[in-house]
């Protein structure tokens, strides 16, 4: 393990929400309890008809195109991660994104919802030696994280944007003309380089309540680090392929993480040991784990997609155990929802073309939403009964969960849609393409609401 320190101050983290794990004995295999299911499950939000159809097919009606086109990258930018800020300075409501590209960069852009113009732009490069996988940002926005394919995470100090007051104007922005003098330093400083993993960083996640974070890599290990001191806490060893998807649970206390190897595990993140493993013929068989969703609230539920198509819900309880398995796509589970505006849906994106509504009541799909290629993402409105879903297909498209209906298209880019960010109460959506563009775009969701 090595660290590169550079102006390691105002870094904090709160381990006691780690340390404060519960004791629990090692099991090992699954069980499957059968949930009581039936069609005659009362819809209790009435969104649902009681002659639901199987199948839904997109609307063609109505596209929307961008508002802004951020070309600043020359590859594919795989992720990003934004968010709106009221700044005084500039009296403008301002997004804050973040990218990670294929060009071996991260880079942060600044754009006014007043002006309709960039206020400012920076690429973070030099620190990763291949392609950049994955950005994310830590509970307070205060520190982003970069996971590179050489294996190792950047962190920055990204605080200044939490300012209100912070005028623009006296930073430099990378692409633009200098002033005069000496440049203003930039907004987004380089605080220190991880590197441990052998693989590449697959993807990376705060804990909820501290600056923790963990790494998971294609060596099949996971890594916790202690952003302040910068140090690994603790490696879980334990899968036998690359760890595809993961997190950690709503309180912070246990990591689960899904692998290649077919298996999903459960573990204590300080002590570095597996407290459950879900695998066998009860579980996943022998199909890749893709995706994974846990439930951020006190249900202790995951679900998890397969690269069968299949859709499994499991309880990390005193005795965890596999809850339901679901089959309806024909194709790997790439993403994974759940709604907080529509009860007990779970929404599912697959490379079979489709977004698939289920009902946990039932145990079955309630809808098939059909998009022209692979969806690569799925994520529900906090707003409403919608779902937004992004894939292959070049667009970002939002439908409603009651109807199956398409109610929008949000097109421009070239290449298919990787990811997406719903910023300002969702009146906005930030992309990130194939193409290595991101696009602005206003979702108009108001209109589409009853």
């Amino acid at each position: 393990m090595s660290l590169n320190n550079q102006n390691d101050d105002n870094m904090s983290i709160e381990e006691e929400d780690l340390n404060n794990i519960q004791q629990q004995n090692t099991t090992t295999s699954s069980s499957i309890v059968q949930m009581d299911g039936s069609d005659d499950v009362q819809d209790e939000d009435g969104f649902f008809p009681d002659d639901f159809a199987p199948e839904q097919h997109e609307d063609e009606e109505g596209t929307t195109p961008s508002i802004y086109t951020y070309e600043f990258h020359q590859e594919s930018i795989f992720k990003t991660t934004a968010f709106s800020k009221r700044n005084t300075a500039s009296n403008s409501t301002n997004i804050v994104s973040f990218y990670a590209s294929q060009d071996d960069s991260a880079s942060v852009l600044v754009y006014s919802l007043t002006s309709y113009q960039p206020l400012y732009q920076q690429q973070l490069k030099g620190f990763h030696d291949d392609s950049v996988v994955d950005v994310k940002l830590n509970f307070d926005g205060t520190l982003l994280a970069s996971a590179g394919m050489d294996g190792t995470i950047g962190i920055y100090d990204v605080g200044k944007f939490q300012k209100e007051d912070l005028d623009y104007s006296v930073y430099n922005t990378e692409g633009q003309e200098q002033q005069e003098g000496n440049p203003p330093e930039a907004l987004v400083n380089h605080k220190v380089q991880l590197s441990g993993p052998e693989g590449e960083i697959e993807w990376i996640q705060w804990h909820p309540k501290g600056n923790a974070l963990l790494s998971a890599s294609a060596d099949a290990t996971c890594w916790l680090w202690n952003v302040k001191k910068m140090n690994c806490m603790s490696v879980l060893a334990g899968h036998s392929d690359s760890i595809s998807c993961g997190g950690f649970t709503a309180d912070g206390k246990l990591v689960i993480t899904g692998s290649v190897d077919a298996t999903v595990r459960v573990w204590h993140p300080m002590q570095g040991n597996s407290i459950h493993t879900f695998e066998g013929d009860l579980f996943s068989q022998k199909d890749p784990i893709i995706s994974m969703y846990i439930r951020q609230d006190d249900s202790k539920v995951v679900f998890v997609g397969n690269a069968a198509g299949e859709l499994i819900t499991c309880g990390i309880f005193d005795s965890p155990r596999v809850l339901q398995k679901y089959s309806g796509h024909t194709e790997s589970i790439e993403s994974i929802d759940y709604s907080e505006q529509v009860s007990h849906i779970i929404v599912t994106g697959s490379m079979d073309k489709t977004v698939g509504v289920w009902d946990d009541r039932i145990n079955k799909m309630r809808l098939k939403l059909q998009c022209s290629e692979g969806v690569i993402k799925v994520k529900c409105s906090q707003r409403g009964p919608y779902v937004y879903s992004c894939g292959m297909d070049r667009e970002v498209k939002i439908w409603d969960l009651r109807n199956g209906k398409c109610l929008d298209r949000f097109v421009g880019h070239s290449e298919g849609v990787l990811d997406f960010a719903l910023v300002n109460n969702e009146e906005q959506l930030v992309s990130a393409s194939d193409d290595g563009t991101s696009r602005i775009f206003e979702t108009n969701l108001d209109l589409h609401q009853d």
